[in-house]
């Protein structure tokens, strides 16, 4: 009993909503509003600023956010009778950002990785050399400037592609004379030594007209809606949360000013109680990550589920003779 108790002790308070809530339905409403209140903005400023250093495309962002957010949903699915329990939930949040980047530039760029380790092996193992953080950001530099905040701000100068790396580290300080982001200084030395690399891409076969984007059509709402109370209930949320009109906006919000539906009954449709929709209302639409938290389930499954939909309405509305 003690055991368990210096546990509680030693884990981070914001958790204990998630802790004292049971399994089901509580736990994962517990966990998607610790989530956002404590992680999606931590995790995407992180995600956006390392993505616009690297050399991913900016389409696997999403990618790599729901791996993160499924990491931390599975960890705090996890939460009671931990031996290690979590200190600090933004700070795990952030861990968890920064080394499910860094697992995404290692399966894109080996030859990346690979130098990444050795500038960083060399920075923290050569006695000249110091590496610190600054306002959430790692620098590098001389061991004299450790914990300085102040950086270069010009284009780092280039590199000597014949010379020893950590020869080549003290030459480009000597230049600098300033400390540099050890981001930058990797993907400088990326530039200068390593070939250049196709960015990996993700083909997907051309999708189905998706019948949701004819809500704006009053003609067919109705139809629509009505099929759509009839999909499974995960197909339905991840159809109906997503789901936007050829401006971008949200087609759920569309649905009580036309009369087709009030929100207490879209709440009923998506099995959501009113405080639950009413929180999420004013975000709609959501992205997949986000709903991939909401169902408990991957990225992907979101996306498959939201494609079961689309067939099955289109199916429903070519057998019952409607128009496009």
């Amino acid at each position: 009993m003690r055991e368990k108790s210096d546990r509680a002790a030693a884990r981070d308070p914001l958790l204990d909503p998630v802790a004292g809530s049971a399994a089901g339905d509580a736990r994962k409403a517990a966990i998607e509003e610790l989530l956002a209140r404590h992680a999606y903005e931590r995790v995407d400023r992180i995600l956006e600023t390392k993505l616009r250093r690297s050399a991913l495309p900016s389409d696997m962002l999403d990618d790599i956010r729901g791996e993160v957010l499924l990491k931390l949903v599975n960890r705090l699915q996890r939460i009671d009778g931990e031996d290690d329990p979590i200190a600090s939930f933004p700070d795990y949040a952030a861990a968890a950002a920064y080394n499910t980047f860094d697992e995404f530039v290692r399966r894109a760029f080996p030859e990346r990785a690979k130098l990444k380790n050795r500038i960083r092996y060399a920075l923290q193992h050569d006695e000249r050399f110091a590496v610190w953080e600054s306002r959430g950001v790692l620098l590098c530099g001389l061991r004299a400037w450790s914990g300085t905040a102040r950086t270069h701000d010009l284009p780092i100068p280039a590199i000597d592609a014949g010379a020893d790396l950590r020869d080549a580290l003290a030459t480009l300080f000597a230049e600098t004379r300033a400390p540099l982001e050890v981001d930058a200084v990797i993907a400088r030395f990326a530039d200068t030594l390593l070939p250049v690399q196709s960015t990996p891409r993700d083909e997907r076969p051309p999708q189905p007209r998706d019948p949701s984007e004819d809500l704006e059509n009053l003609q067919t709402l109705r139809q629509l809606w009505d099929e759509i109370c009839e999909l499974p209930l995960k197909q339905r949320i991840a159809l109906l949360l997503s789901a936007r009109d050829a401006g971008g906006e949200s087609v759920m919000r569309f649905l009580p000013l036309t009369g087709v539906a009030t929100v207490q009954q879209i709440g009923r449709t998506l099995s959501f109680d009113g405080g639950r929709l009413g929180a999420l209302w004013h975000e709609l639409p959501l992205e997949d990550t986000r709903i991939a938290v909401i169902l408990q389930v991957t990225r992907q499954q979101v996306i498959n589920l939201r494609r079961a939909a689309r067939e099955r309405l289109a199916r429903r509305v070519r057998g019952s003779g409607g128009t496009r």
